[in-house]
This record gives C-alpha cells, sequence and structure tokens, in this order.
C-alpha cells in the first residue's frame, strides 16, 4: 500500500502489448498498452487484487493472451490498547494484540520503556503478544509501543502506524 509498481511486459523485440484490468481499487488504470506503473492503493481492512488480461502482438500474428493477479495488502494496523492500571505484586494476565485485518497475517513488535515494570521480567522489546507477567512491588510505570507489521516477502516487511498504552503499577 503506497509503494510504487511497475509493470514491464518482455518478450520478441517488435511486441505489442494492450492489457486491461478489473477495477478492485489496486490504483492500475483500467486499460492501456505498453509497460505501466502505478501508486499501490488499498484503504480497506484485507487484501485487494485486481486480475490484468495483457494481449501481446506481433505483426499480423493472432494475439497471444495472458492473465495475471496484481494483489495489494492493506496498511498493518493494530487495535487500541487501553491503559492499565495493576495493583504492585500481582500477577498481569497476558497482552494479547488484536487487528481489524482479515486475509492476512499481522505480526506484533512491542518496546518496553521500563523493565523494572515486571521485576526485570518483561523484556525491553520483544515480538507478538506480552506474556502474564509479576507486577513491581514498588510503583513503577512504562510506556509500551507495538508496530504491527505484515511480510510481503522474505526481504520486505510493510509498518503500520504505532500505538502506546501505559502500564502503572500501584502501592496497595
Amino acid at each position: 500500500n503506497g509503494s510504487n509498481i511497475a509493470v514491464n511486459f518482455v518478450g520478441a523485440s517488435g511486441n505489442t502489448y494492450a492489457w486491461t484490468a478489473t477495477q478492485n481499487g489496486t490504483g492500475i488504470a483500467a486499460s492501456g498498452t505498453g509497460n505501466t506503473s502505478f501508486t499501490g492503493v488499498n484503504n480497506t481492512n484485507a487484501v485487494v487484487t485486481d486480475t490484468v488480461i495483457v494481449s501481446s502482438s506481433f505483426n499480423t500474428c493472432t494475439p497471444q493472451k495472458d492473465t495475471f493477479a496484481i494483489s495489494i495488502l492493506p496498511t498493518p494496523k493494530v487495535d487500541s490498547i487501553a491503559n492499565m492500571q495493576v495493583c504492585s505484586g500481582s500477577t498481569v494476565s497476558a497482552i494479547n494484540f488484536t487487528t481489524p485485518i482479515t486475509g492476512s497475517t499481522v505480526g506484533y513488535k512491542w518496546t518496553n520503556s521500563n523493565t523494572q515494570i515486571a521485576l526485570g521480567l518483561l523484556a525491553a522489546s520483544g515480538f507478538g503478544n506480552i506474556p502474564s507477567f509479576t507486577a513491581p512491588v514498588t510503583a513503577q510505570s512504562s510506556i509500551i509501543s507495538v508496530t504491527p507489521y505484515m511480510l510481503k516477502s522474505t526481504t520486505d516487511t510493510c509498518f503500520g502506524t504505532v500505538r502506546t498504552f501505559n502500564i502503572a503499577a500501584d502501592l496497595p
């Protein structure tokens, strides 16, 4: 979502290409000739896909058709997380993150501004949900920042907007 996408057709020298695309919201034009590029768009919470049908011609030969799909991932999101007030020394349940995204897997990277909030058991950062921990016996607070992400490929990752919430341990 938001990336420049180039569609380059490759064939014998002298080939011409004409194409049409369904209009499901990826940002590609409805039709064109030759190579094209566009900015991928997805303003939904699901993968958006357009089907492209391309015809290649050479002189008077019968055109050859091929079909392919262009899919645009949504921007990764994490639902709001409420601030937490916990009693010192109490067990804090696991914090499970959720997303409105459907049809794709969203991961979560989080950072913790104060590792003392969990008697040193809550790491400075991690991936996935935050495991259960014991709140400290002293008054402490921490800001947790959560970054949602999706893997586009083995070497490319999309990151969404960071959400933060506070965990405060109060003395009894």
